[in-house]
């Protein structure tokens, strides 16, 4: 059984971490009384071990390694604001066809405009018109999806290093943090909550332990996290926030270091309360828009409903099959547009036997339904 597994691949990182003595005997398993005592342990370890590689830091061998790492998580270039030159966040087309980070290029225009009184695409340099359809932007949803995914994906790796960290896994910090500062720097998701217990990778290095010589690596990575607009006002499965971990921290600390955390907890606190004011903000400005968009959606249902009942020389569902539905938002399937762009108008005697035959059904179902009922009242 343990060669099989071991040959499946199953047990192949735990073998990396066994012990010297334990490997050694896995290299002489073929005699049986060896086979009992690294299945033992191989499934004390099993679903904890196995995923070690991907969880430790070890330390680079040379700076052409550390080079090729953050090459393995930089975002496709289709991904990066020709602008900022970071990933997107709300990234938007141009009229020059060219997607750019929207607050980028509006700002863009607008030294554009106050410079040189044109506008130039920052890509091409070619004249782009000043009216509305020149400066109009787009939103680009299918990229916004790639760069979400990619984002997430970075998330999920740095989450699974800081848990590393937490659990004080071998060679944890042996790189010293580069490879958790290189994900953070190439735009990794700092409100995936991807740690055990919902905890975000931010949350999971404040209840790190950390040894006396390490501190200092710590305090360096979480100021890193707050540099690139950490999200502090979220809770863990807990009930904890990021404000009371780093009160537990700063209380746990040696007072040596306690003055640089002191100032870290009053960060984290002030950016609390802005997050929560700005998402209140949001919240409330989400909510309107949607009305907004309910309220146009309703004025173009009655448009459409209007339309459909009569036209303009008076002939009633002259448009299409007849009236398909009586709410707001319908959707037609596939099959019902493909029949409404084929099938020419119906005559408008067609129409009226319609509505007549609809109305005979509404007549025959009223009156089985009245049948029903007084026969359920007298018996």
């Amino acid at each position: 059984l343990f060669h099989f597994k071991c040959h499946e691949g199953i047990y192949y990182h735990s073998l990396d971490y066994l012990p010297r003595s334990l490997r050694m005997m896995s290299d002489t398993s073929s005699s049986p009384r060896n086979i009992p005592a690294i299945a033992m342990v191989l499934s004390d370890m099993d679903g904890v071990s196995s995923n070690v590689s991907h969880h430790s830091n070890p330390s680079f061998p040379n700076k052409e390694a550390a080079q090729k790492y953050l090459s393995s998580i930089s975002a496709p270039r289709d991904l990066i604001c020709p602008i900022t030159q970071e990933i997107y966040n709300n990234p938007v087309v141009a009229s020059d066809g060219n997607t750019y980070e929207k607050q980028a290029i509006k700002t863009w225009f607008d030294a554009q405009r106050n410079s040189t009184g044109s506008i130039r695409s920052p890509v091409t340099n070619a004249y782009m018109d000043l009216d509305a359809a020149g400066t109009m932007l787009v939103e680009n949803k299918a990229v916004s999806s790639m760069a979400r995914s990619h984002k997430e994906k970075l998330g999920e790796e740095l989450c699974l290093r800081c848990q590393a960290v937490c659990d004080n896994a071998p060679d944890a910090l042996g790189d010293e943090g580069f490879r958790i500062k290189g994900l953070v720097e190439a735009g990794a998701d700092l409100s995936l909550k991807g740690c055990e217990g919902g905890n975000t990778a931010f949350m999971c290095l404040l209840q790190s332990r950390f040894a006396p010589d390490k501190e200092k690596i710590r305090f360096d990575l979480l100021n890193y996290f707050m540099v690139h607009s950490v999200h502090v006002s979220l809770i863990n499965d807990d009930g904890y926030s990021c404000v009371e971990l780093a009160e537990e921290l700063l209380s746990s600390t040696d007072r040596s270091i306690n003055i640089p955390y002191h100032h870290l907890v009053q960060q984290i606190s002030q950016r609390s309360k802005l997050e929560i004011q700005r998402n209140k903000a949001q919240s409330e400005a989400r909510n309107e828009y949607n009305n907004e968009q309910r309220e146009r959606q309703r004025v173009l249902a009655d448009n459409a409903r209007n339309r459909d009942e009569t036209d303009e020389s008076g002939i009633v569902n002259a448009d299409g099959l007849g009236r398909m539905e009586n709410g707001w938002g319908y959707f037609p399937s596939l099959p019902t547009l493909l029949i409404q762009g084929n099938v020419p108008a119906p005559p408008a005697s067609f129409a009226d036997e319609e509505m007549k035959e609809k109305k005979r059904l509404a007549y025959i179902l009223r009156f089985t339904t009245l049948v029903v009922a007084l026969f359920w009242f007298l018996c």
